[in-house]
């Protein structure tokens, strides 16, 4: 049986064990050394003894890092897949931890720790959405083929009008490790937004592995939307103030204003953020303001809400791929021309230096 079970393991750190539990006696030899004895997953990813002694050190971010992503608090190796403490508990006792592990990393269990994350292991089942979570989820993992979060046809477009190829599917292979090594690192699955962190954070479980219906603001959103939105939103920048969504709405979250239906796709491949439906819109909270006065009267579909009720925002100076060059970005506001008419009925908007 399949589900949304995600990321139990970490693709750099092979240090567990892929399955449900055992009824097997105890077959552990006090004298052999504790990575050389074989052992459920359950059993290995609730011992963090054994975990800590098993854990392969993670590896330093690449230097030259650039990109919009924030930077979270680090996690010890164990960490990142210990299933301990209340939440480990509601995590085994909930409908995801009752699936036998293998049910979705498949692997090999019991095993010793060379040996269980070889084979047919998965380490980010929903990654394939349709096979792995299609079973329990089936409309949502249906969407999730057309999700601009997960897919990035947005930045796959723009990327191939920028290199002259007529798709991004025509990349040449090395195009497409360029891609998956910069920009696709902070296109998400399922799991990293409802179990781990991103991978663009170094991943890890949020809440030992149990699935969080709504994504934690800071563990997730903003782990990847951080230089161009968080700092902002939060009021993180030199001398900015934080938004009035995030005072006035409740918990400051992000769903507040995109939802799940938003996140989650609706079935039409968009190679446009801003031609998305669900995209949330100033005038869906604040229809009543077009007659507020004479400034909305006048220019409430000619000028961006945005380009009177807004303040200074990042923006970039160079390239931001991992090339170990870059310059840093800059605070600014600008205010021109709408580049983009036919998805946006403003005549001005404020515009941004992009990458």
């Amino acid at each position: 049986m399949k589900s949304t079970f995600k990321l139990l393991y970490i693709p750099i750190i092979a240090f567990a064990f892929l399955a449900g539990c055992s009824d097997d006696e105890d077959k552990s030899d006090p004298n052999t050394p504790v990575a050389q004895q074989p052992m459920t997953c359950v059993e290995c990813h609730t011992d963090k003894e054994t975990l800590i002694a098993v854990a392969d050190p993670l590896p330093p971010p690449p230097a030259g890092e650039g990109g919009c992503g924030g930077t979270l608090p680090s996690l010890e190796p164990y960490q990142h897949v210990y299933i301990g403490g209340p939440n480990g508990e509601e995590f085994l006792n909930s409908t995801h931890g009752q699936i036998p592990c293998v049910g979705c990393h498949n692997g090999t269990e019991p095993a010793i720790k060379t040996e269980a994350h070889t084979g047919d292991f998965v380490a980010q089942p929903s990654k394939d959405a349709v096979k792995f979570c299609g079973d329990c989820h089936p409309d949502i993992s249906q969407r999730d083929m057309t999700s601009l979060h997960t897919q990035g046809f947005g930045q796959k477009a723009m990327v191939a009008k920028r290199t002259g190829f007529p798709s991004y599917e025509q990349f040449p292979d090395e195009l497409h490790k360029g891609y998956d090594k910069n920009c696709g690192k902070c296109h998400t699955s399922c799991g990293e937004c409802h179990v781990t962190r991103p991978r663009q954070a170094q991943g890890g479980f949020i809440s030992a592995h149990k699935f969080e219906k709504r994504p934690d603001m800071r563990l997730n959103c903003t782990a990847c939307h951080s230089a161009r939105v968080a700092h902002a939103y939060f009021g993180e920048d030199v001398a900015a103030r934080h938004d009035i969504h995030f005072e006035k709405l409740p918990g400051g979250h992000c769903v507040n204003c995109h939802d799940a239906e938003e996140m989650h796709g609706d079935g039409t491949i968009h190679t446009q953020r801003y031609t998305v439906p669900r995209l949330p819109k100033c005038e869906d909270c604040h229809s009543d303001k077009q007659a507020a006065n004479t400034y909305h009267n006048m220019h409430w579909d000619d000028i961006s809400c945005q380009s009177c009720h807004s303040q200074d925002y990042q923006n970039c100076k160079s390239c931001h791929v991992n090339t170990g060059v870059r310059e840093g970005p800059y605070m600014g506001f600008k205010i021109g021309r709408n580049p983009m008419p036919e998805v946006k009925r403003f005549k001005f908007v404020v515009l941004r230096n992009a990458p």
